[in-house]
């Protein structure tokens, strides 16, 4: 990502001085919806974490000729940093999403109303977001497919385009797994309202193949702009 809103600003203080977010209250059972995840404070207060998987920037164009959506998003795997939530503890596994609204027709108004992710079966999951900026948009309710597989954040009354305001808080999927499939999907929907008043609902789901990031190790995360899964811009920890 080459837009300097999304460019890092600064490496986050030693582990030492950081307080870890709270703990999430946030539970989704399969078949849940409306449920408000849990603020799990700035993005500025988690400590370093261990990456297993970083998707880098994807962007995704999406829907019919004439009613065509572009999203940039990222997905990150790590290691939980938080307070412990499952019996795994600080071996269980979050998923994270972050994602901007980039283009829609032209002359038309576009929003994105939902992101998903799929790949949680029957395992335990609380949901969460982190703040990382005062003007990005954070969850309105998350929704569980009725079998547990799929997990969806929905935002109301959307995410526009438009710079400051066209991207996800940071979306922080807590889990019970300690190990993830070599493939899920991130799922899109997006209205488009055209000058004559009609609509189109456009929606994708993208394979993200999840390999396994070489030799794991702790980073300190990058603060300001993280975009893209939200993780996904970071650097070695320089001081420990």
């Amino acid at each position: 990502m080459t837009r300097s809103k999304c460019t890092a600003i600064g490496v986050l203080a030693l582990l030492a001085l950081l307080p870890a977010a709270p703990a999430g209250a946030s539970a989704l059972l399969p078949g849940d919806t409306g449920t408000v995840p849990t603020f799990l404070g700035p993005f500025s207060s988690v400590p370093p974490v261990t990456f297993l998987f970083d998707s880098g920037v994807t962007t995704v164009t999406f829907g019919p000729a004439g009613s065509q959506v572009t999203v940039r998003f990222g997905e990150d795997i790590i290691k939980d940093p938080f307070a412990p939530l499952f019996s795994c503890g600080a071996d269980c596994l979050d998923f994270v999403l972050q994602t901007q609204m980039v283009s829609g027709p032209a002359g038309a108004t576009v929003v994105l109303n939902s992101i998903s992710m799929n790949t949680f079966g029957t395992s335990a999951v609380d949901v969460g977001w982190l703040l990382d900026s005062a003007t990005y948009h954070a969850p309105s309710g998350v929704d569980r497919g009725p079998l547990g597989d799929v997990v969806t954040f929905d935002f109301s009354p959307g995410i526009p385009t438009g710079a400051s305001v066209d991207t996800s808080q940071i979306l922080v999927i807590r889990t019970d797994r300690t190990s993830f499939s070599p493939q899920n999907f991130v799922g899109f929907s997006a209205t488009i309202t055209f000058a004559d008043g009609s609509t189109a609902t456009p929606s994708v789901l993208y394979s993200v193949q999840t390999e396994p990031v070489p030799e794991p190790s702790t980073m300190m995360l990058v603060a300001g702009g993280a975009l893209l899964g939200a993780l996904g811009r970071r650097r070695r920890a320089a001081r420990n």
